[in-house]
């Protein structure tokens, strides 16, 4: 079920910071540095 949802290329922008990071799951639409650093604003998206 999980296999649906792919890491993203730089195409999939942060929802919170904005940037174009290939780490950006498309399935969450954050990136990994905003869920490190800034969980408590990214949470909702999770």
């Amino acid at each position: 079920m999980l296999s649906q949802y792919k890491v993203a290329t730089a195409s999939v922008r942060c929802k919170h910071c904005g940037q174009d990071l290939s780490l950006i799951s498309q399935a969450l639409g954050v990136c990994v540095n905003c869920i490190r650093h800034d969980f408590a604003k990214v949470s909702p998206f999770i």
